[in-house]
């Protein structure tokens, strides 16, 4: 097979490439609406003036742990100015701010470092509302774009303003692929079928198990963890688990301590790497084995 002569979304669902694990890794999520071209690159290659850009860069350089996006709703007229979010994940009480800007200049007067940190100063901007966002760059995966427009136009139908379409979240094998914020749950291979099981499950405060790719907020052995623990006990309140400890005991193997309903659960994690190789991307010309998790 030919570089280009397939879709990775298709080549790992039908070698059923585990979802969960897949998650991207980050605690705080600032997302800009900017409704020209994306890019691959979003940020590097969008036409932000580079004083903008270099401030977005300080503020994921300098807070640990941070992912920036580009946010758009297609079609949206009857809103008047620019919408910036920054949502915190991971914490027992996750956050979402919400502003609207006059122009980009305006991102030049936030700090979003004491935002992240809580400082109380920001608790108007703070939101009650989720937050749906769908990949749909096309030219970082052709499968975003594919499958992603699909499920942005569905999830419209449910959730109206709350969806929108971002840039790369990361893992487009799995598109359609999305997250749910502010309490960070990653999605993966949505359909128009489940789209309603997803958002009924955030509406509950519930994580639909069958689509989590995982708790962005925590690494991928966390995040495999605590869907086995999950899947195993029937546990689908987000707060019904907590990681406690995490503790690398060699290099594929993990000891950790969850919270659950009040008692502690010991779990020792194992990685896995299977012998079948795919294209982990539209644009690659390599495979890779397939890896996975597993309790020992």
């Amino acid at each position: 097979m030919e570089a280009q002569d397939y879709y990775c979304a298709h080549l790992s669902q039908e070698t059923d490439e585990p979802l969960y694990g897949s998650a991207p890794e980050a605690r705080v999520w600032l997302m800009l609406e900017y409704n020209r071209p994306w890019g691959a690159k979003a940020l590097p290659e969008s036409d932000l003036p580079e004083a903008i850009k270099a401030h977005i860069n300080g503020w994921t350089n300098a807070i640990d742990s941070a992912k920036f996006l580009f946010i758009r709703q297609p079609g949206q007229t009857k809103r008047e100015g620019i919408r910036f979010f920054v949502a915190i994940t991971g914490e027992a009480r996750p956050r979402l701010y919400a502003y609207t800007l006059a122009s980009y200049d305006d991102l030049l007067e936030l700090d979003v470092e004491s935002m992240v940190k809580g400082d109380p100063i920001f608790a108007a901007s703070m939101s009650d509302e989720p937050l749906y966002l769908v990949c749909t760059n096309a030219q970082r995966d052709r499968c975003c774009a594919l499958y992603g427009v699909g499920i942005y136009n569905e999830l419209q139908k449910q959730v109206g303003s709350y969806v929108w379409q971002c840039t790369h979240i990361g893992g487009h094998r799995f598109a359609p692929t999305g997250v749910v914020l502010p309490h960070g749950i990653c999605y993966g291979r949505m359909t128009p079928d489940n789209v309603s099981a997803i958002v009924h499950a955030s509406d509950t405060g519930e994580i639909a198990l069958e689509y989590l790719r995982g708790q962005v907020a925590w690494d991928a052995p966390a995040q495999a963890a605590d869907y086995l623990l999950r899947a195993q006990r029937g546990i689908t309140a987000i707060d019904g688990v907590r990681l406690m400890t995490q503790t690398a005991t060699g290099p594929d193997t993990w000891d950790m301590q969850f919270e659950v309903d009040g008692e502690k659960h010991n779990i020792r994690l194992q990685k896995y790497v299977t012998d079948v190789e795919i294209y982990t991307s539209c644009f690659n010309d390599k495979k890779a084995a397939i890896e996975g998790y597993r309790l020992i």
